[in-house]
């Protein structure tokens, strides 16, 4: 049964039309995904779609009961005891609100809450009517993984249908069925979850590719033979004396035409859009010692206790993963290490070592300063700033904005910009992707990747860690547990389930037969086998993310 019905809607800011003719409809269960750049237009079509904002042309049409929950900033003075307190909250809600930890809660003011918690909230009051569509805008945002894993385990067992904004790969491979792309004011459906997606758009830029070649190939030879046939005809022309070299001549003319008229006829390949090879690193300063950093038996208390008498060290090219849940330290644990708040214990940092450090609260920046302002803080080299910015998305009459002006992901990427620019071989980097449309994380993630120094990052995006940790620390219980391996590591000596264990082994030793092979494999085979192995690897992929 139909839900929502979106019908040729589009839209035009600052004359730039962002929406163009977009259409597509959600039937009962359907779970999908919105995904495109930052400002592509995906919260504006969901306030059009909720009446808060008005369409240029077009209609939205929803046919059933609602349940929206926009960005935490934009949480409404509600209270949490009203919805605690009500009698006909469904056991599902209930349990629901014991999972997320909300009953401490419900007597703080709004204003008073941290992100993650508004996200919380706006989540239970979402649902508290039973709906049977839920419109969630980017619903992972300030979550710590617990929260994001119990507001999945909701989701995939919810009896109703799901449109969600969302730059968190993770969630949107873990609840999602299908995917609407926003690329260029236009709106594009796909079958399957955010890596089905992924996958389907490589291939079809792929083809789109090796068709316009074709096309062009085609073209360029019938207008060759077109010339050719014509350049013949004129030569005959010149040189003819009799009938039969003047009838000759008016056949290779008619010809000609002939060959022109079925160029003319070729349906028009149009050249695909290839979006502009960017490429990111940052500067790396030379370091003398293996160990960057150590703590030994490092302890903090605020009103509780965080953490007592942990221990650790920052090995040279470590790329370290600081994980925990909301509250449980790890900012607290940074500003130890770059000295800015007391502690017992002692760290010790080597001479050599030059930490960069991005920070969630843009510490340092001058707000009232433009963003060429800000980076002339650590550069004079104008060329080097206009380019790094813009390899960032900042470009034009971007950079003469106040850096109070900016979205906070536009923040993120100049404080990212400023990184970039200096010499550092330790890096410490607080949620660097929040906020950052899938493109540019990825971007980042690449830099990071790259990076051959050390890096120690907080974050709550799981494809970031998955990618890019090679250690991971948990902050768990007031303790530091170190697992000197990757994510796929730190899950194996985290988890008891032994036919979990057994499974991605075997599916690892079958990828590693299935490549084997494919280095000796004769072209004919090779389909067949490429085909089973991309098979196993999605297979390995859904047993590890389970």
């Amino acid at each position: 049964m139909l839900k929502l019905n979106v019908s040729n809607i589009s839209k035009t800011y600052l004359n730039k039309e962002i929406l163009k003719d977009i259409s597509f409809s959600v039937n009962d269960n359907e779970r999908i995904g919105i995904v495109g750049r930052n400002g592509c237009g995906k919260t504006t079509l969901m306030k059009i779609i909720l009446g808060e904002v008005p369409a240029d042309s077009g209609f939205s049409d929803i046919k059933c009961k609602i349940g929206y929950l926009p960005q935490a900033n934009e949480a409404e003075n509600i209270s949490l005891a009203k919805i605690i307190d009500n009698n006909q909250i469904s056991k599902e809600i209930r349990k629901l609100i014991h999972d997320l930890d909300l009953e401490k809660l419900k007597n703080k003011d709004i204003s008073l809450l941290s992100g993650g918690e508004k996200t919380k909230l706006l989540f239970v009051k979402a649902l508290i009517d039973e709906p049977q569509l839920l419109l969630l805008d980017e619903p992972t945002n300030f979550l710590d993984w617990k929260t994001i894993e119990i507001f999945e385990k909701y989701l995939k067992s919810y009896n109703g249908a799901i449109l969600t904004i969302s730059h968190d790969r993770v969630f949107l491979d873990n609840v999602v069925e299908e995917i609407l792309e926003i690329d260029k004011g236009k709106i594009k459906r796909y079958k399957g979850n955010y890596s089905s997606y992924k996958e389907q758009k490589e291939k079809e830029e792929e083809r789109e590719r090796i068709e316009y070649i074709k096309y062009k190939k085609k073209e360029k030879a019938l207008k060759q033979a077109a010339q050719g046939i014509m350049d013949k005809a004129n030569k005959l022309n010149a040189t003819s004396k009799n009938d039969y070299l003047r009838g000759r001549n008016k056949k290779l003319a008619k010809r000609s035409k002939s060959i022109l008229k079925r160029l003319e006829k070729m349906q028009e390949v149009d050249k695909p859009f290839i979006e502009k090879e960017v490429y990111i690193e940052f500067d790396e300063a030379e370091t003398t010692s293996s160990i960057l950093i150590s703590g030994e038996n490092i302890s903090k208390s605020f009103d509780r206790l965080l953490f007592k008498n942990i221990n650790f060290q920052v090995n040279k090219g470590r790329k370290i993963a600081l994980l925990g849940d909301n509250g449980t330290g790890k900012s607290t644990l940074i500003n130890i290490i770059l000295g800015r708040t007391e502690y017992e214990g002692s760290i010790r940092i080597n001479s050599s070592t030059k930490i960069g450090y991005l920070s969630q609260e843009f510490e340092g920046f001058e707000f009232e300063n433009t963003v060429i302002e800000e980076m002339q803080k650590v550069t004079d080299d104008l060329s080097l700033i206009r380019n790094t910015l813009g390899q960032l998305m900042i470009r034009e009459g971007d950079v003469y904005k106040k850096f109070k002006q900016l979205s906070y992901g536009e923040k993120v990427r100049v404080a990212l910009a400023k990184l970039l620019v200096q010499e550092y071989n330790m890096l410490i980097l607080d949620e660097p992707t929040n906020f950052l449309d899938i493109p540019t994380k990825e971007l980042i993630e690449e830099a990071i990747m790259d990076y051959n120094n050390s890096i120690l990052f907080v974050t709550h995006d799981r494809y970031l860690v998955k990618n890019i940790a090679n250690e991971i620390w948990v902050l768990k219980d007031k303790k530091l547990n170190v697992y000197l391996g990757d994510y796929d590591y730190y899950m194996i000596k985290t988890q008891d389930n032994h036919e979990y264990k057994a499974d991605i082994l075997m599916l690892e030793m079958k990828l590693a037969d299935l490549s084997f092979k494919l280095t000796n494999a004769k072209d004919e085979e090779k389909l067949e086998l490429e085909r089973e192995y991309f098979d196993i690897a999605r297979k390995l992929r859904e047993v590890k993310r389970n």
